[in-house]
This record gives structure tokens, sequence and C-alpha cells, in this order.
């Protein structure tokens, strides 16, 4: 029975009576009751339901009548919403839950009644208005209803964009889905129509009014030196002087001659988020949340300058190169090591015992202040006994290839120091290692969202992570974060900066950038890494759109079209580390895909959830492309962990739910599988949406099967695929003129009859191409296919002139209908290219 009749069995006036609500007993008089009454709750679509309440309150109640929940782009009102009685009309196919509250001026009650509206005609419902920006549009016609106890499933939708913009080129992508989109490439107002089509009966036509408005343009960043511009120019400037750098040539395009909203944040900071400050300096900028900035470079170097344009919805940069370079005629500067050397990668001044070459130091020890070039010095001043540093140490010019192999535990301790190209010498430090089993390493920190997402709104606390820093030697971490920047105006803080998760409360919209530093149990932080992961910038908006979601199936699989199943392949695979060579079975599968996208833009994170199985169900293998929830396996992995490749799928396929976009899953036995999504875009989660996916044993498949053959002659599962109807199928078709053999077949199908016969109707075959036919071989208009019977046909192309001249993407297209069930239609378009 149709969802929307599931309150026909209540009968005509039903009354339902709901408890009174109010405060607790005190000894005085008793809370009122209240009760509605409809005179009818199943109605067609038109007529109008009389609604009466009967209430024990006393004296004058009050009455608030309001209709709680209605169909999609309803426009029925309650008649009255401060009397003892009411009225609606419904205007749409669907539910209407309509409540009453009462009180007696102390104490209240309320009550609520159904009223579930029919048609005998199929009803088309276009949706909601719809007011959004430019780019993707997402229609819906998921409320439209089949006549009276019909099938929604075998509804056909027929969209159709009635008015676009001036100069718009907008064309709805699908027009027969229940959820086509088109693309809005103008602003303005767009109208669409739908209409559906239950058997031989259709609809009215639907309308939805569709507003585009003109997104935010985002501002446009210029850095300027003495009221010009210098975006895309490299500034030679002088060490020891001042350089002063402007924003005053930025713009806003929304807000043209306008500039005192626009937020401006300065930063050294140069390509792929990397430090712009050069090794060895300490410049600071004066002025860095402001329009001009100043700053002295001190090392005679390059420096990268970014500056961030903000107009209250988004933010735009440019980045410009400063190459510093000693005043002239200045004495020469000594280069400059750093005391104690930094350790190379992820190591400290304790060094694993191995027979691997460990380096001294990494490319920020040293630095000279003239942007001289320098080498390196190295001198063994002490060394456990039993190590050879003429075999074991390499004692190089460059830090990057010196450095000694670490085959003796022990202590050892080397002198370095530089020499610049014009003979002078640096400081002189000297450093020891460690060298034992059991070394300690440098923490990694990694800061990140907590949720995936880094758009939030304004009012929210966003959560922030340091989960992925990890530690190779398993030591505890301590967590230090710091906010380093805000938006103008903004107090925000974290409510505790020494947790792995912090709570940042966003009150200000605009962008907020903070540094995680995580130290290990024995005091030593995080290493350098030049990509800066251990910093996260995310963002809070005053304004937010939904993402929109369509989930879909990768075939149109119901109750009449259930999946069928069964093995799609079977293959070896071989351990290129253990060279064991394992069974691999691939069964027949499904796939569900969110659909999403996001109008602003906004990161999504997605979550489906299996809802529904057979009782002790068990996955198998689908695809090694299938969601793994972050996982990963490689044959060395799969070797170090003693498991073959499918005792690691069978622990994958143990998951329920799955972090992806899109999912693939086969299952094993007979019953109905319920998938579920859930969208979240940092702000708003939409959903769930419910997929439900039938499966059936072959043997059992209820009504005409249609499979898509490798050969004509195909017998075996694993040379066959199943096509739900309706079957669309588009391909490319490519022929060739200097092949000995013209080979006519485009592809093989087999229609098998397991209920009753079938009939074929309106078969054609079109070719747009000179020279050449699309036929059908094996298949004839008006054939029937008996119960229990299988019909093998051919998409064929035919040559019809051996001297044909080239063809570029001519289309082909085979097609045909089942009688009396114009649904279950096949169509196969090809796209042919001869030469």
């Amino acid at each position: 029975m149709s969802s929307i009749f599931k309150h026909s069995m209540a009968g005509l006036g039903m009354a339902l009576f709901l408890a009174a609500c109010g405060g607790g007993g005190d000894g005085g008089s008793a809370a009122p009751s209240v009760s509605i009454s409809a005179d009818k709750t199943l109605v067609e679509v038109g007529q109008t339901v009389k609604l009466t309440s009967s209430t024990d309150a006393g004296g004058s109640p009050a009455y608030a009548w309001k209709l709680r929940s209605f169909p999609p782009a309803s426009k029925a009102v309650l008649a009255t919403t401060d009397q003892p009685g009411s009225a609606i009309t419904p205007d749409r196919v669907g539910d209407y839950v309509v409540g009453l509250n009462i009180t007696d001026g102390q104490r209240g009650a309320e009550a609520q009644v159904t009223v579930t509206a029919f048609s005998k005609e199929p009803t088309a419902n276009a949706g909601e208005d719809i007011a959004t920006l430019p780019g993707p549009v997402q229609l819906d016609g998921s409320g439209s209803q089949p006549p009276y106890q019909g099938d929604p499933t075998r509804l056909m939708y027929s969209w159709v964009l009635v008015t676009v913009p001036e100069g718009s080129t907008a064309s709805i992508d699908d027009a027969t889905q229940v959820q086509p989109r088109f693309t809005a490439d103008k602003t303005g107002d767009y109208k669409a129509a739908l209409t559906v089509r239950y058997g031989d009966m259709v609809s009215a036509v639907d309308e939805v009014d569709i507003k585009v408005v003109a997104a935010n343009v985002p501002p446009v960043a210029v850095i300027s030196q003495d009221g010009q511009s210098v975006n895309g120019k490299t500034l030679m400037v002088v060490r020891g002087q001042p350089v002063t750098l402007s924003a005053e040539l930025s713009t806003d395009p929304d807000h043209p001659g306008e500039t005192g909203h626009l937020q401006y944040r300065w930063d050294f900071q140069g390509n792929g988020n990397s430090n712009g400050l050069p090794i060895g300096s300490e410049a600071f900028m004066q002025g860095e949340r402001t329009v001009t900035m100043t700053f002295t470079p001190d090392v005679a170097a390059t420096y990268y300058v970014t500056l961030y344009v903000y107009d209250g919805v988004t933010r735009s940069s440019t980045m410009l190169g400063l190459r510093a370079q000693p005043p002239e005629g200045a004495e020469n500067m000594p280069p400059v090591l750093a005391s104690p050397l930094p350790p190379s990668g992820n190591n400290t001044y304790e060094i694993e015992r191995s027979n691997q070459k460990v380096i001294f130091t990494s490319d920020r020890a040293a630095f000279d202040p003239d942007g001289d070039s320098y080498v390196y010095e190295w001198t063994w001043v002490s060394y456990p006994s039993g190590f050879d540093p003429v075999a074991d140490s390499t004692l190089s010019t460059s830090y990057w290839d010196s450095g000694f192999i670490p085959k003796v535990d022990g202590d050892y301790v080397i002198e370095a120091r530089l020499k610049d190209s014009k003979g002078a010498y640096s400081n002189t430090v000297r450093q020891t290692y460690t060298v034992m089993l059991g070394a300690n390493h440098a923490p990694r920190a990694e800061a990140s969202s907590a949720t995936g997402n880094t758009n939030f709104m304004v009012g929210e606390k966003a959560s922030l992570s340091g989960s992925n820093s990890s530690d190779v030697d398993g030591n505890r971490l301590v967590f230090r974060w710091e906010l380093l920047d805000r938006p103008d105006g903004s107090e925000a803080a974290f409510d505790n900066a020494k947790v792995e998760r912090p709570l940042l409360m966003l009150d200000k919209p605009g962008y907020y950038t903070a540094r995680l530093t995580v130290t290990d149990e024995w005091g030593f932080p995080n290493y350098y890494a030049n990509n800066r992961p251990n910093y996260i910038t995310i963002k809070a908006k005053s304004e937010n759109h939904a993402p929109v979601v369509r989930p879909t199936l990768d075939q149109p699989y119901t109750a009449e079209q259930p999946l069928v199943l069964g093995v799609r392949e079977r293959r070896k695979y071989t351990s290129g580390v253990t060279n064991v060579t394992e069974d691999v079975v691939v069964y027949n599968s499904f796939s569900v895909d969110a659909n999403a996208y996001d109008p602003d833009g906004d990161t999504m994170t997605y979550l489906w959830n299996l809802t529904g199985e057979p009782s002790g169900h068990q996955f198998a293998f689908a695809s090694d492309a299938a969601c793994q929830n972050g996982r990963t396996a490689s044959d060395a992995s799969l070797a170090a962990a003693g498991k073959t490749l499918m005792q690691y799928w069978a622990e994958i396929l143990e998951a329920r739910s799955w972090s992806c976009a899109k999912q693939t899953l086969a299952p094993t036995m007979p019953g109905n599988y319920l998938m579920e999504a859930l969208v979240y875009d940092g702000s708003i989660t939409v959903g769930p949406y419910t997929l439900s996916v039938p499966a059936v044993d072959r043997a059992n498949f209820p009504t005409l099967l249609l499979e898509q053959l490798k050969t004509p002659e195909s017998a075996d599962e694993t040379e066959l695929s199943q096509r739900a109807l309706p079957n669309k199928q588009q391909n490319y078709v490519n022929r060739y003129s200097f092949s000995e053999n013209f080979d006519p077949d485009v592809s093989y199908y087999r229609l098998t009859a397991f209920d009753k016969d079938y009939k074929i109707e309106n078969l054609k075959a079109v070719s747009d191409a000179a020279d050449f036919s699309a036929i059908f071989e094996g298949l004839e208009n008006g054939q029937i296919i008996r119960k229990g019977e299988s019909v093998v046909f051919r998409l064929q192309l035919q040559r019809d002139n051996p001297n044909a001249e080239m063809i570029f993407n001519a289309t082909l297209l085979w097609s045909f209908e089942i009688a009396g069930r114009p649904d279950w239609n096949f169509s196969y378009t090809g796209w042919l290219t001869y030469m």
C-alpha cells in the first residue's frame, strides 16, 4: 500500500487524543485535555476537510491551530487558527498534519490529526521554488504521486525549461530523471515545468520558479609600493633598510570605490604554504593587519610576502618576492651556523644503531647574511671505540652529503663551521650524537578539523584536531595550540589550548589560523616540515547554502527489477612480496553515489550507513575501488601483517558505515538492502536520503530479465551482466576502413521472461551516418517472449557502402519498449567513428 494512504484505515471522523502538557501536580485543578475530529481523513485533492475540537478546559480557552507538516510545494492553509474549529483544502497529494494547542490561562494541552489527500490521476509536483547562486541547480519531482493506490516506481518524468534569462544556454541534463539538473549560466529567473506519466495517464503540468542571484565576487588583492602595483614582480631591496608595502589598490568588485569594509592580512608565506622567511632571518612585520605593512630585511636573501584581502564573504591573495642585497660598500659579514645543529628529518640527537647513513643536520642549519655561498668544514672530536671515521663517515662541503653510519653504540662528537666565498669563517658548533638501540625520534604535528571540514557558521564551535599527529616511537604527545590570526573585532580563544581536540568559538565571519606544536614525553618538539602541516586555517561564514544531494544507484533496481545475485568474475592474484597466489572471486554488485554539490563550493563530507540487510548476511568482494574508509593495502603491508589480500578485504567488508561519496557492495543473500546517506558541508547536515536495493537469486527473478552478453553463446554467469530496466546505455563505436573484415556486431543481449509473456513494441534502429544502418538481429517489433523463454539479440551496424567516407561521432540509436510497461524501455546510443 502506498505510504500516502497509510492513514486510510483509520476511517472517517478519526479523533486523536494526546495527553495534556503543563506543570506538575500541586494539588490544584487538573490540566485540560483536547481532541480533534476530522469529518474525513482520506480525501481527494481539492476537497475541504472540516476540523472540530473538544476540550474540558473551563472558561474561555485560547485556541492555536497550526499546519505542522504538508507535502512539498503545497500552499494549503488553515481556514482559521484561533477558533474551536477550522478547515483545510489539500492542494497536493500527500499527508497534512494539523495540530492544535489550547490553554486555559494556566495550563495547556495539544492534539494532532493527519489528513491524507489522494488523486485518481498521476500528480506532478515540481517542488518548492528555488533561490540559489549561478552554477548547478537541482530540480526535484520526488513529491509527485501515482494515481490512488498506484506504484510510485512506475512514474515516468518529463521536465522542460520553459523560461530562462536572456542569453542563457541552460538545458536539463536528463529530463526523464526524478531530480534532474541544469547549469544556471546567467542570473535572473528560470521556470521549469514537470509532467508525469503513469501508463496511459498523464498529469497536469506543475511548475517551479528558480531565482538565480549573483554570487559574491571575490576581492582583488593588489600589493603596491609608492602608489604603483608590484603584483607579479620581484622587488630589489637592501638589507637593513625598511620596506613599506600597501594594499591600498585592492578593490571589491561588488562595491566599487568602497574599501572600508575590507580586512587585510600580511604574512611571510611562499608557494605551497611554505615559510616565506629566509633561513636565519628574524624579520617581523609592523602593521600586518592593516592596509600598510613595513618590515626590515636582515638577511641578503629572497623574502616572500603574501597579502590576503577579505570582503566579508571570501578572501583573495597575492604573493610578492623581495630579493634583499647587502648595502653598497658594506663589509663582508661571516656566515652563521645554528647551535645546536638542527637534526635532519625526524631525527633527534639520539640515533638508532643501523647500517644506514645518517645526515648530521638539515638545510636550516646555516645562512650567510650577505647571501654569499659557503662550504662546511667538519672535524671529528671523538667517537666510540670500533668506529672507523674514514670508512663510515662522509665529511663533505655540503650539509646534505655529510654524515656517518651509526654502527657502534656510544657518543659521537663532531665540530662544524662554515667558510664563505670571501674567506670568512662562521662560529664553530660542537654537536654530540648518541647512538643506541631504541633512540628517540622527533614527533610529527598535523593540525586538522575534527569534522574534516574547514567551513563553519558564525556562532559555532569549531573542533580542531591533532589526532593525525604521530610519533614513530609511540611516545605520549603533549599538544599546544596557538591562535595566530582571527578576524577584525574577534575575541575568539581556545577553550583549552593543551588538548588534542580544542574548541574554538567563531564569533566573527572570516578566517582563523592556528598552529599546533607537539612535544614527545622526552621534551622533543615536532620536526620542521616545509609544507607546514601543523598550520590550519578555517573559515566562519554568516550565510550558508546547504549541499544539494541526488543519491543514485548505478542501475534502477526495484522490486520488479531486483539485483541478481551471483559471481561476475574469477581471477588469480599473486603477491609481489610473498609470491603467494590466491583465488579472487568478484560478485555481482550495486553502487551508490551521493551525487552532491555545494552552491558555496564548501568541502563536503559523506556518511553512508547500511540500515537494513538480511539476518546473518556478509558482503562479498566487489571491487578494488570500493570504499575502504581510509585504509589501504599493498603487497608489502599485507606481508608485514601476515595477511592475504582476501583476508584484508574480509575485514573491510565487516563495515556497515562508510565515509566516501561512493560505495560498491556485493550482497550474497536474497533480501532488501537499505542504504542511507548524510552529507555535511561544515555547517549543515542534509539527509538522511535512503536507497533500497532488492536482491534475488536468478532462478527467482520476478519479471523480465535483461542481460548483456560477452558473446552470443555466453552461458557462464561470469560472461554476462545484468542490465535493469529501464536500460539506458551510451558508448563509442569505432570501425576502420583498413580492417580486412567489417565487424557488424556492437553488443549482445538476452531477455528472459520468468513470470508471463512479454511483447516488444516501438522497436527502432536509427543511424545518422550516411552509408551505415543500425539494425536489430534476433528481435522484431511485435515479437512475444513467452514465459520461461530466453531470446538472444544483437545490436548491429551495417556498412551499406564499402567505399564509405570517414565519419566522426555520428549518432546511432537502438531502442524498444515493453507493451504495457512504457517505463521498461531499452535505449542504446552509439557514437560512430569510421576512418
